[in-house]
């Protein structure tokens, strides 16, 4: 997929959980969200999720970051979370 080729629907409900989240409705910190964040707002399976994420990385719309999270035994630890880039919305 070329950068400002048209976007599948599926694709389209991906965008708008990280536009939504950009916003500060939901999603992690620096409107980033991961995998299972978005697994979540979406309602389809994380490898789903991470089949999109790739083509949307591969066509410069999402960008890979770290996000701080707390394990179940209270360590701190950062995770890969994902937003979009300033030309990666819906346009």
């Amino acid at each position: 997929m070329e950068h400002g080729e048209r976007i599948e629907l599926t694709e389209r409900d991906l965008i708008e959980a990280l536009l939504a989240a950009q916003v500060g409705t939901n999603g992690g910190s620096s409107g980033a969200m991961t995998v299972w964040d978005l697994a979540q707002t979406t309602g389809r399976s994380p490898n789903w999720v991470r089949a999109k994420l790739r083509v949307l990385f591969e066509a410069g719309r999402v960008e890979v970051v770290r996000v701080s999270r707390t394990m179940m035994d209270g360590r701190p630890s950062t995770s890969p979370a994902y937003r979009l880039t300033g030309d990666g919305g819906l346009g």
